[in-house]
């Protein structure tokens, strides 16, 4: 997932503690967009729907 943040490093706690997301990584460094203020990041993550999850 790549997009902006005004607190992009917060992200990584809020997705880990998410149902069905492991793993949650930087896939690179988070920059700072002179433009806007807000930090440009790359995350990755697995994620598992689960089982009780209607399609």
């Amino acid at each position: 997932m790549r997009d902006e943040s005004g607190r992009a490093t917060a992200l990584i706690s809020l997705l880990e503690g998410a149902p069905g997301i492991t793993e949650v990584s930087f896939r690179s460094s988070v920059t700072q967009v002179v433009q806007t203020g807000k930090e440009r990041f790359n995350l990755a993550f697995n994620y598992k729907r689960s089982k009780s999850a209607s399609p």
